[in-house]
């Protein structure tokens, strides 16, 4: 098989994982085993058998955050560092001050409910009072500006933090609008200025790290959180697996030695089903004060007990979410079909008895499971779950993301990558959508690149498509926030297009997975203009759907919508703003205008695949062409 289609299968069955709709393996005689995990510690390139199953991409060449931070398709230097500065600041904080004080961060933030907040993303809305950034640093001499000294503050039950280094701003009349969400408002007496310059990373870490122990003086972080341990389960026993385990159809993997973690039946019960928030404890898992640092001692474990400790403490920690943030649950999910046999000649009489006389085991693997409210304007509800490999010390985090520009899945290499996303995902307002925009804007360039190369588009047909090395792309007609039309493409060429039109249980799947799609061929006039709604996904197999109030009421309105916005200079759209970010925009509205009084204006949904290792998923291709990981459909009203 080649690496193109193991990479694919990976995909697909880490999509079918989280979707719940793995093979279902013949029924295990529950009454005959003892329910529990599985767990083995083994390198890259060492050999692997559940998390083939389970498709968990864990042999060392899958995308990790990294990619955030350093991908092929990184145009705009300036902006990928303001997108990626706070999982920047977090990895280093973890790096220089370790992980018990990565995860007594998380803690803080969970028991005090504490979410953390960009203030670019405020200043971009104009929805920052400016005295807030007195906070932050100096005003300049007129008033009108700051100059930024001080980065993350806690205040008001928020974290605070910026990316820029000044900033001005200017007083504006109060103008109805219309939201993103497509709700009505009325804008701030205030405009602000782009800002300038970019916050070192390094002096923020310190900032954190300051402002965390002041804010943490007056709170004792284990009294906050002691209750959530009051109800904990306690693990039954930690036993080897007598030989090898064969999974599904595939057999058994051969130099793969499992433990297995056996966990209380009424427990399991909960975990099994639609899974369970209960704490979990047992021999060598810290409840107590020491949580934070016995959590960090399993960092990097050397056997697989260490591992399977490390992974139910990784679990505790995120159970810590709190209500206001999400509702979080741990899942345990059967791995093949086959009962494992336990080595209990080990055990003594103690282990043996908590074990109810069963020599026979129902494995698992384990998951974490946190849905999240959306409470903030311009975020984005999202699932985030973590898939703990059963084979190795690595997990994968897997997002969806509820009408967003793009989600992901990438694969954490230790635990204190596993903490940092998980801060940055549950515990920001805007639930990491700086981080769906980094893997947005990839998409968007893939798929400039693929129209050129397999459809034969000319590249100045493609609008705002930057051509020379190192310059930033500006495609589409969009604001500040990143709203508005994604792509803006004249035709010739092509003369015709055969896109899909696929059902509403297709459309956001790779061709073939779930259905086959209707085709359809499009025919373009010489001077159409094709505007596209373009959608992305990383290590999964299918991309976020349309936002129901506007993307989901079809090409033709949502075009209208923005257009009416655009030109009633509404409070994210403010001329003297859309020319500042692009500043072709206005002739992209008058091309449009023209377009639709002629008649000639075509409206497609486009998705941009890449497979688990952040690369073009090269199995797909539906519509432009075999390889280019593109896939193109109709966008009618859903």
């Amino acid at each position: 098989m080649s690496d193109g289609a193991v990479t694919a299968s990976y995909d697909k069955l880490a999509q079918d994982a989280a979707d719940g709709v793995l093979p279902r393996p013949q029924k295990i005689c529950t009454e005959c085993t003892v329910p529990g995990s599985l767990f083995s510690l083994n390198p890259d390139g060492g050999p692997r058998n559940a998390d083939l199953v389970l498709g968990i991409p864990s042999q060392g060449t899958a995308a990790t955050y990294r990619w955030f931070m350093d991908n092929p398709w990184i145009r705009d230097r300036e902006r990928n560092y303001r997108d990626t500065f706070l999982l920047q600041v977090l990895d280093r904080f973890g790096a220089q001050y370790g992980e018990a004080r990565m995860a007594e961060l998380w803690a803080f933030i969970a028991v005090q409910e504490c979410e953390i907040v960009c203030l670019d993303d405020d200043i971009a809305d104009d929805a920052l009072a400016p005295p807030v950034l007195d906070n932050f640093g100096q005003r300049t001499d007129d008033r009108m500006g700051f100059r930024i000294q001080r980065n993350f503050r806690f205040a008001g039950g928020k974290l605070y933090y910026l990316t820029f280094t000044s900033v001005t701003w200017e007083h504006s009349p109060r103008i109805e609008y219309e939201d993103p969400d497509g709700q009505s408002g009325i804008s701030m007496p205030f405009s602000w200025n782009t800002p300038k310059g970019l916050f070192p990373v390094d002096v923020a870490v310190q900032h954190l790290a300051r402002e965390f122990e002041q804010a943490k003086a007056n709170v004792r972080i284990w009294e906050a959180i002691k209750g959530f341990f009051e109800v904990a389960v306690s693990l039954l026993a930690f036993v080897p697996v007598a030989g090898e385990v064969a999974l599904g159809a595939r057999g058994a993997m051969a130099g793969v030695r499992y433990l297995f973690v056996a966990v209380d039946r009424a427990l399991a019960i909960d975990a099994l089903g639609d899974g369970t928030s209960r704490m979990i404890t047992g021999e060598g898992l810290s409840i107590g004060e020491k949580f934070f640092e016995t959590f960090a001692a399993l960092a990097n474990p050397e056997t697989a007990e260490a591992r399977a400790k490390q992974v139910f403490m990784s679990i505790n920690l995120a159970m810590l979410t709190p209500s206001a943030f999400g509702a979080a649950r741990w899942i345990m999910r059967e791995v093949g079909g086959k009962a494992v046999k336990l080595d209990v000649k080990m055990l003594n009489e103690a282990d043996l008895k908590r074990l109810g006389g069963h020599k026979n085991g129902q494995g698992t693997a384990l998951e974490a499971v946190i849905d999240t409210r959306d409470q903030t304007l311009g975020g984005t509800r999202v699932r985030v779950r973590q898939r703990y490999s059963t084979d190795t010390n690595k997990s994968q985090t897997v997002v969806e993301a509820e009408a967003a520009r793009a989600d992901f899945a990438v694969i954490n290499n230790s635990a204190r990558e596993r903490t940092a996303l998980q801060i940055h995902l549950i515990g920001s307002a805007r639930k990491g959508k700086s981080l769906h925009n980094v893997v947005g804007d990839a998409g968007e360039e893939i798929l400039a690149a693929q129209l050129v190369r397999h459809w034969g588009v000319k590249p100045d047909n493609i609008l705002g498509y930057a051509l020379k090395s190192g310059g930033v792309s500006r495609f589409g007609l969009k604001n500040k926030s990143n709203h508005g039309l994604d792509m803006l493409v004249r035709v010739p060429p092509p003369p015709e297009m055969l896109i899909r039109v696929p059902s509403a249980e297709g459309r956001h799947r790779i061709e073939g997975l779930r259905d086959v799609s209707q085709q359809q061929k499009v025919v373009f006039n010489e001077e159409t203009l094709i505007v596209m709604e373009v959608k992305t996904t990383l290590g999964k197999s299918e991309t976020p759907g349309l936002l129901e109030k506007t993307q989901g009421k079809g090409g033709e309105d949502n075009t209208e919508r923005i257009l009416a916005n655009v030109k009633r200079k509404g409070r994210w759209w403010k001329r003297e703003k859309v020319l500042e970010l692009d500043p072709l925009a206005m002739e992209k509205v008058a091309m449009l205008d023209r377009a639709k009084e002629s008649g000639n204006i075509q409206y497609v949904h486009a998705q941009v695949f890449l497979n688990s290792e952040g690369k073009i998923n090269t199995l797909v291709g539906h519509g432009v062409g075999q390889g280019s990981g593109i896939q193109l459909n109709n966008w009618p009203r859903m």
